[in-house]
C-alpha cells in the first residue's frame, strides 16, 4: 500500500502544519526530489524537531523495535525511505487527530487493516475516477483515505488544485473537500 510518493505527500502536508500554513493544494514541493527540510521547505531546527514528532506520531513509529531516527538527516527523501522501509516491513497503525469541532481535539489510532477496509468500501461508492483533487491534507483522515488509500486502490494520480485546468476538468474527477 505504501509508496514513496504517498509517504512524501504526508510528510510535506505535515510540514505545512508545522509552518502553520493552510493546505491550499499547491503542488510546489510534491514532485521535486532532493529537497532539504531547511533550505527548500523553510523549516528551522526547532520546526524540524516538531515535524519529526508529528511524523513519529502519525506513522506510529515508536511502537516499532528499532525505530528510525529521522533527525539524523534533513533530507526529505531520506525520511521517506526510512518510513517506507519500516511501514512496508511492519504495517501497524496510523494516528489521526480529530479537529475538535465537537469538543477537545483527540488522537484516534486506526489499524492499517481497518483503513484498508474503509478504502475498499469507498471504492464501491465511486466509479473509477480519472484523478483525485484534494482540498484537505493527507494527515487528515478524509484526506488520507482519498489521496493515499483510494488513489492506490484505483491506481490513479492525485492532481493538486494548482495543476487543474478548471475549464477542461474531466467529469470523472473526484474532488475531496470536507
Amino acid at each position: 500500500m505504501w509508496t514513496h510518493e504517498n509517504i512524501k505527500r504526508v510528510l510535506l502536508d505535515l510540514s505545512l502544519l508545522v509552518n502553520k500554513r493552510s493546505f491550499l493544494g499547491v503542488n510546489d514541493h510534491y514532485k521535486k526530489y532532493n529537497q532539504n527540510w531547511k533550505n527548500d521547505i523553510g523549516l528551522d531546527s526547532i520546526e524540524v524537531m516538531e515535524l519529526a514528532s508529528y511524523v513519529n506520531f502519525f506513522f506510529d513509529i515508536f511502537e516499532y523495535n528499532n525505530p528510525p531516527y529521522l533527525l539524523s538527516s534533513f533530507e526529505v527523501d531520506d525520511w521517506v525511505v526510512k518510513i517506507f522501509n519500516i511501514k512496508n516491513d511492519h504495517p501497524t497503525y496510523l494516528n489521526f487527530k480529530t479537529s475538535g469541532t465537537t469538543g477537545i481535539s483527540k488522537s484516534v489510532k486506526h489499524s492499517e487493516d481497518f483503513i484498508n477496509r474503509e478504502v475498499e468500501y469507498l471504492s464501491t461508492l465511486f466509479e473509477k475516477p480519472d484523478y483525485i483533487i484534494p482540498y484537505v491534507p493527507s494527515y487528515n483522515i478524509y484526506g488520507y483515505l482519498f489521496t493515499v488509500g483510494l488513489s492506490n486502490r484505483f491506481n490513479i494520480p492525485v492532481k493538486y488544485p494548482s495543476e487543474v485546468d478548471w475549464l477542461t476538468l474531466s467529469p470523472n474527477s473526484l474532488v475531496v473537500a470536507t
